[in-house]
Protein backbone atom coordinates (compact mmCIF):
# COMPACT_ATOMS: atom_id res chain seq x y z
CA UNK A 1 0.00 0.00 0.00
CA UNK A 2 1.16 3.78 -1.25
CA UNK A 3 0.87 6.47 1.16
CA UNK A 4 -3.07 6.86 2.66
CA UNK A 5 -3.77 3.04 2.04
CA UNK A 6 -4.24 2.91 -1.53
CA UNK A 7 -3.06 0.70 -3.79
CA UNK A 8 0.65 0.47 -5.28
CA UNK A 9 0.35 0.93 -8.87
CA UNK A 10 3.02 0.53 -11.21
CA UNK A 11 4.55 2.97 -13.06
CA UNK A 12 7.17 2.52 -16.10
CA UNK A 13 9.96 5.14 -16.55
CA UNK A 14 11.24 5.09 -20.26
CA UNK A 15 14.75 7.27 -20.66
CA UNK A 16 17.95 6.34 -22.31
CA UNK A 17 19.95 8.37 -19.89
CA UNK A 18 20.29 5.99 -16.78
CA UNK A 19 20.99 8.92 -14.34
CA UNK A 20 17.76 10.64 -15.49
CA UNK A 21 15.51 7.17 -14.93
CA UNK A 22 17.13 6.61 -11.64
CA UNK A 23 16.57 9.60 -10.19
CA UNK A 24 12.99 9.30 -10.75
CA UNK A 25 12.72 6.11 -10.01
CA UNK A 26 14.13 7.31 -6.51
CA UNK A 27 11.27 9.76 -5.98
CA UNK A 28 8.77 8.09 -7.38
CA UNK A 29 9.73 5.16 -5.18
CA UNK A 30 9.81 7.64 -1.81
CA UNK A 31 6.18 9.02 -2.54
CA UNK A 32 5.43 4.72 -2.62
CA UNK A 33 4.88 3.46 -6.08
CA UNK A 34 6.40 0.83 -7.70
CA UNK A 35 8.80 1.69 -10.31
CA UNK A 36 10.23 0.17 -13.07
CA UNK A 37 13.14 1.88 -15.66
CA UNK A 38 13.34 0.56 -19.15
CA UNK A 39 16.56 2.12 -21.18
CA UNK A 40 14.80 2.23 -24.77
CA UNK A 41 11.42 2.30 -26.63
CA UNK A 42 11.68 -1.34 -27.64
CA UNK A 43 12.04 -2.55 -23.94
CA UNK A 44 9.63 -0.26 -22.36
CA UNK A 45 6.72 -1.61 -25.11
CA UNK A 46 7.84 -4.98 -24.56
CA UNK A 47 7.26 -4.55 -20.51
CA UNK A 48 4.23 -2.59 -21.23
CA UNK A 49 3.02 -5.74 -23.14
CA UNK A 50 3.52 -8.18 -20.21
CA UNK A 51 0.92 -5.80 -18.07
CA UNK A 52 0.55 -4.27 -14.68
CA UNK A 53 2.23 -0.75 -15.95
CA UNK A 54 -0.69 1.85 -15.04
CA UNK A 55 1.34 5.11 -16.11
CA UNK A 56 4.09 5.61 -18.61
CA UNK A 57 6.65 8.77 -18.03
CA UNK A 58 8.53 8.76 -21.78
CA UNK A 59 11.24 10.53 -22.30
CA UNK A 60 9.93 12.16 -25.91
CA UNK A 61 13.48 12.65 -26.88
CA UNK A 62 14.62 9.34 -27.32
CA UNK A 63 17.19 8.34 -30.09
Amino acid sequence: MAKGGRPVDTILVVDDEEAVGELVRMYLEKEGFRVEVASDGRLGLDRVRAGDVRLVLLDLMLP
